[in-house]
C-alpha cells in the first residue's frame, strides 16, 4: 500500500473532482451511490447470511417459528449495518468534499468518512456488537503485525505462531472457565465456551467407557469427547464449504466442483481443537 504524505496529498488531490478519487468509474455521486449501495446489499447479506446459518447449526437445536422470525429481523439488521458501512464511504467522501468547498482535505478523505461510518453498529444488536468490535479490532491487530513484519521488525514463523496460539488459548480458556462462577462474564466472541469448574472430587476414570464424579457431563467420557468433536469438526466445514458455494450459489455445478479435500482443514481444526481438550479430563 502507497503512503501519501499529508503535503503531497494537499498539493496533488485536495482539487480532484469525486471521480477521480472516489468513484472513478462513473462521473456522478448520486449514481456512485446507488451501484455501491446494490453491490453492498448484495454482499452483506450474502455475509451475514454464512453467519446465521452456522449460528444455528453450532446450536444444534431446532429453531421454532417464533425464533426463526426473530433470527431472521436480526439477520435484517444485520445486513443494514454491513450495506451502510460499506456504501456510506462514497456517499459521506461525496458530502464532505462538498462541504469543505468542493475540495478534499488529507483528514477528511478517508479518517472522518470511516469514523462517522462506525456509527452504523447501532444497527447491530447489543449482543452482537461485541463481535463486530473483536472483528475489528483483530483487523487492526493484523495489520500492525503485518506492517511490523513487512519492515523486517518482526519474523514470524509457523513455530512461534503455534506456541503463542497455545499459550493464549491455555490463558483464555483458564479465565474463561473463572468466570463461569460469576454471575456477570466478560463479553467474548468464541465458538468454544469450557465447562464449569466442578466442586465434585475427582476420581481416575476405567476405561474409556467409564465417568469421574468431578466430570462435567453426562455419559461416558468418550462420548462426550466424540461428540464434542464431531459437532466443531462439523461446523468447521460448514463453514469452509458455504464460504466456498455461496459466492458461486448461482451456478450450482461449478460450486459444489471447487470443493476440495483441502476444505476440510478448518473442520479438522475445530474437531481437534475442542477433541484434544476435552480428551485432557480423563488423562490428566
Amino acid at each position: 500500500m502507497v503512503e501519501a504524505s499529508k503535503l503531497w496529498f494537499e498539493k496533488a488531490c485536495s482539487a480532484s473532482p469525486c471521480n477521480d478519487l472516489i468513484h472513478p468509474w462513473t462521473p456522478r455521486c448520486t449514481d456512485a451511490t446507488a451501484s455501491m449501495l446494490l453491490s453492498c446489499i448484495k454482499g452483506s447479506y450474502k455475509f451475514y447470511a454464512m453467519v446465521y446459518i452456522l449460528q444455528i447449526l453450532m446450536r444444534g437445536k431446532k429453531l421454532g417459528k417464533k425464533e426463526m422470525m426473530e433470527q431472521f429481523k436480526l439477520y435484517l439488521k444485520s445486513g443494514i449495518f454491513g450495506l451502510t458501512v460499506g456504501s456510506s464511504f462514497v456517499t459521506l467522501n461525496c458530502i464532505f468534499r462538498a462541504l469543505f468547498f468542493n475540495q478534499f482535505s488529507y483528514y477528511t478523505t478517508v479518517l472522518l468518512p470511516c469514523t462517522v461510518s462506525g456509527l452504523a453498529v447501532y444497527f447491530e444488536p447489543p449482543h452482537r456488537r461485541v463481535m463486530v468490535v473483536n472483528l475489528f479490532v483483530n483487523l487492526v491487530f493484523e495489520y500492525w503485525l503485518r506492517t511490523l513484519e513487512m519492515k523486517g521488525w518482526l519474523r514470524r514463523t509457523a513455530g512461534k505462531e503455534t506456541l503463542i496460539f497455545m499459550l493464549s488459548s491455555a490463558v483464555l480458556f483458564y479465565l474463561m472457565r473463572l468466570e463461569r462462577e460469576n454471575n456477570k462474564r466478560t463479553p467474548l466472541f468464541w465458538f468454544f465456551t469450557p465447562p464449569r469448574v466442578s466442586q465434585e472430587q475427582g476420581e481416575p476414570v476405567k476405561g474409556i467407557m467409564g465417568r469421574s464424579p468431578a466430570c462435567p457431563h453426562k455419559g461416558p467420557c468418550i462420548n462426550y469427547v466424540l461428540k464434542g468433536t464431531a459437532q466443531l469438526f462439523g461446523v468447521g466445514c460448514a463453514m469452509t464449504m458455504l464460504r466456498t458455494i455461496i459466492p458461486k450459489i448461482l451456478t450450482p455445478a461449478k460450486a459444489f466442483k471447487s470443493l476440495r479435500l483441502s476444505h476440510l482443514k478448518l473442520g479438522v481444526f475445530f474437531g481437534g481443537y475442542i477433541g484434544i481438550y476435552r480428551v485432557s479430563f480423563f488423562t490428566i
